[in-house]
């Protein structure tokens, strides 16, 4: 009888030992879970986050690539349309063809404003970098 409550002791002990590993086991296998959930979110939010990234840098190339078009578009109608109105301009500077105040003096007169306005447009002229357009010679008197 000693022996069997001796067993029955140690088989308690046991039992007690084996379900505190269980219990121990447990906890482990829910802090994992509670891990693994953690890192499935995480991941849902890089994927999420890569996805937005993703869609901002094809936007910014849609946008960029529209921007050169655009610009190309406006070269050609500044060199089609403008340079040659421009060059019409300056090439015909004949200074010549204003006259002086009455008394005969500069300041003010109708050739100044013609010369300053012809600097005015020369210097539009040079900054719309026209390429294809060459200036109109100036008129010659026959």
């Amino acid at each position: 009888m000693e022996e069997l409550k001796r067993q029955n002791r140690e088989l308690s002990d046991r039992v007690h030992h084996l379900a505190e590993v269980i219990d121990a086991n447990t906890l482990a296998l829910n802090q994992v879970h509670d891990r693994q959930d953690r890192s499935e979110r995480k991941g849902r939010f890089l994927v999420l986050g890569a996805i937005v990234l993703l869609g901002g840098f094809l936007l910014l190339g849609w946008v960029a690539w529209q921007q050169h078009q655009t610009d190309e578009r406006l070269s050609i109608v500044v060199q089609d349309s403008l340079c040659p109105v421009y060059a019409l301009v300056v090439g015909g500077y004949d200074p010549d063809s204003r006259s002086l105040n009455p008394d005969g003096s500069y300041e003010g007169s109708a050739r100044q404003k013609y010369i300053d306005n012809h600097q005015v447009m020369s210097r539009a002229y040079d900054q719309l970098g026209c390429v294809n357009t060459s200036l109109v010679p100036p008129r010659t008197n026959p």
